[in-house]
């Protein structure tokens, strides 16, 4: 076969490609390999309006060309070697209390290590209102959020075995491991400027329980039915509830008590001002217990109450134009209160009171009787009896209809 001059053979030409190819992602490669990673920041902590604070970051990979990264901010090292940095974190971060995202980068190349943080803390020690979800089945990893202040850079400390946890700036990761003793454990929680085992008035307890098992519980004493709402502490508050005297009958109460999950032990409490049989509940953003409406059967009640667990007592709070069925805390901190069977009413824990919704939100032409949930983002999702569903959505006031289940399955 004669080639034309000037054209190299096909097979010279792809393996050229391929070469060049091979080259081009060795090289890549290799760069990624020779990137920075970072192990850790000493020291990780300073107190809000320190002055510059002098660290050394630990880990492989440094070269004449890495720099310092704090919350987006470029700092050159004044010292370097292949495995620690020296940099200066000026006083300007210092201004409040805040976890700075630290990391190691490289100039040239761009790449850049794994995240560190360097926790600006309160000189207060840190103050726990509540601490969810307050226990882990065994063998698994849950999430806990703690609400409070002054928690940047907390650590837990657990009085048992077999519990360990990853923290991070807004949960933290808690580990439970197969073998973990069952039962309650105290929690500790400190940052640099003090220490806490209170979770709101109580100690801050996390309990193992087994996967699928039920334990026995004392009763509550007195009463039936009650409405039940878990505390900020972890803590089971139930309100009003029935009680049944044979030749008499059943009757509404207006008695509290409490639920401890550490102790397995009930404890009373402020009773109601009226007293209240299939009542709804929601705990308050505040630690507050808003309860409202149940009956006394004879007739529904629209009244509403507010627990204060500090006082162990209930101050009666605005009235709603039907009984209530069914009540959800939304994001924005007001409670939803479903009425009678497709209204709502908003309770807003500022100012009392509750304000009736517009009609055409959860009244809808031939929905029927509705039950709603809340759903992750904040909507609502309503479901009827007649199997049609919808959600609403606060944010633009709109009601949209879904496929029904049936519709689904077809």
């Amino acid at each position: 076969m004669i080639r034309k001059p000037g054209f190299p053979p096909l097979c010279l030409t792809v393996c050229c490609f391929f070469t060049a190819v091979v080259f081009i992602l060795s090289n890549l490669l290799n760069a990624q390999s020779a990137g920075p990673t970072l192990q850790s920041i000493v020291p990780n902590s300073a107190p809000v309006g320190s002055e510059a604070v002098t660290v050394t970051l630990t880990g492989s990979g440094f070269t004449d060309s890495s720099i310092v990264v704090v919350q987006g901010q470029r700092l050159e090292p004044i010292s370097r070697t292949s495995t620690n940095l020296v940099v200066v974190i000026p006083s300007d971060f210092f201004t409040s209390s805040v976890s700075l995202n630290v990391y190691v980068a490289d100039s040239v190349t761009l790449m850049g290590s794994q995240l560190v943080y360097f926790y600006v803390y309160s000189p207060s020690p840190p103050k726990i209102t509540s601490m969810i979800p307050a226990g882990g089945l065994r063998g698994t990893t849950t999430f806990i959020t703690l609400t409070g202040t002054d928690l940047t850079g907390a650590t837990f400390t657990f009085s048992g075995t077999g519990v360990s946890v990853v923290p991070s700036r807004v949960q933290v990761e808690v580990t439970v491991a197969p073998d973990a003793p069952l039962g309650p454990q105290a929690v500790t929680i400190s940052t640099p400027s003090g220490s806490t085992n209170l979770c709101g008035l109580r100690q801050c307890m996390f309990t193992v329980v087994e996967n699928g098992s039920w334990s026995e519980l004392s009763a509550q004493p007195s009463a039936q039915g009650g409405t039940p709402i878990i505390l900020t502490d972890g803590r089971v508050l139930v309100a009003g509830g029935t009680s049944f005297t044979p030749g008499v009958g059943s009757r509404a109460l207006s008695t509290a008590q409490i639920f401890d999950p550490s102790t397995g032990q009930w404890s009373a409490t402020g009773s109601l001002n009226i007293a209240r049989a299939g009542a709804v509940g929601s705990l308050l953003p505040d630690g507050r217990v808003l309860v409202a409406g149940g009956g006394d059967f004879s007739t529904g009640l629209l009244t509403a109450e507010i627990f204060d667990p500090a006082s162990g007592t209930w101050s009666l709070t605005g009235s709603m134009t039907a009984t209530p069925s069914k009540a959800l805390m939304l994001p924005n901190g007001k409670v939803l209160v479903q009425v009678g069977h497709f209204a709502a009413e908003l309770f807003d824990p500022l100012t009392g009171r509750f304000q009736t919704l517009p009609a055409i939100a959860f009244q809808p032409a031939g929905i029927g009787d509705v039950r709603m949930e809340l759903l992750s983002d904040g909507r609502i999702f309503l479901v009827a009896r007649s199997g049609e569903i919808r959600v609403y959505d606060f944010a633009t006031g709109t009601l949209s209809t879904l496929p029904s289940r049936g519709e689904a399955d077809a």
